[in-house]
């Protein structure tokens, strides 16, 4: 089976031909997974056909779907954030912070990867690897366009080692430890003494931290200009009002991912 994955339009008559499937993939999404999702499924369902149309012509957001015979098998939204990665507001919808002005102008050119979903019976072929690859390519090229370094984001759940594990794959790696500062004098000793830090201190840091009430808000970050060779990783954490069930995660790469 052939498959395809397309940047949706932002023209009136790209957003036209397009709507209706993005819309009931969307809603798809957020039946078969609301755990995943900042929405719900009620309260997009609600929307009128002009929210949807308004969405997708947003200029300061692009989606991705992929296509299988046609039909919609995967989707990824980036949407652009109205500052830096430092200033990450708590856990939310990321299409509330796009309302209103930005408190200063950002230093970076900052895209959060959202909405990122593939059916379930079409995972483990790499479809959503691809999305996560093109839509960072494409992030690039807006930061480029800005003239500013680029930075993504994304939420990942403690307790989803499948999408921990994609994000891996992609160039990441966790970095929670570091912005719980749980192990970060050990860290420190352990980078003096050029030697690794014990695994049973890892071990028993993430106890700690999948142990704690407060929720988190965490980041997929990478920094840099273009989308080719090596950059600089940015990560922040902060308190989260959330009532999501999981505590999160940090990944960060140091690398700019490339479309294969």
């Amino acid at each position: 089976m052939v498959l395809e994955t397309i940047l949706l339009p932002r023209d009136d008559a790209g957003v036209r031909n397009h709507v209706e499937r993005y819309k009931a993939f969307r809603l798809q999404a957020l039946k078969t997974a609301p755990l995943m999702f900042g929405s719900t499924y009620e309260r997009e369902s609600a929307f009128t056909s002009g929210m949807w149309e308004t969405r997708l012509k947003n200029p300061r957001a692009f989606t991705l779907l992929t296509l299988q015979d046609k039909g919609v098998v995967g989707s990824l939204t980036m949407i652009s954030l109205p500052f830096g990665p430092e200033e990450l507001p708590a856990f939310g919808d990321p299409w509330k912070s796009l309302n209103g002005e930005a408190p200063k102008e950002p230093a970076y050119s900052h895209w959060r990867l959202n909405a990122m979903f593939t059916l379930p019976e079409v995972r483990g072929q790499g479809i959503a690897k691809a999305l996560i690859k093109k839509g960072i390519i494409l992030g690039h090229e807006e930061a480029a366009k800005a003239g500013k370094e680029f930075v993504g984001s994304v939420v990942v759940d403690l307790d989803n080692p499948a999408a921990k594990s994609l994000y891996e794959k992609c160039g990441f790696c966790d970095n929670s430890l570091d912005n719980d500062l749980l192990l970060t004098p050990l860290q420190i000793a352990c980078n003096l003494a050029g030697t690794s830090i014990p695994s049973a201190a890892i071990l028993n840091a993430q106890n700690i931290a999948s142990s704690l009430d407060s929720q988190v808000t965490t980041t997929v970050t990478t920094g840099g200009s273009s989308a080719t060779g090596s950059t600089e990783a940015t990560a922040t954490v902060q308190p989260s009002g959330s009532d999501r069930p999981a505590a999160q995660s940090v990944f960060v790469s140091t690398t700019t991912t490339t479309a294969t």
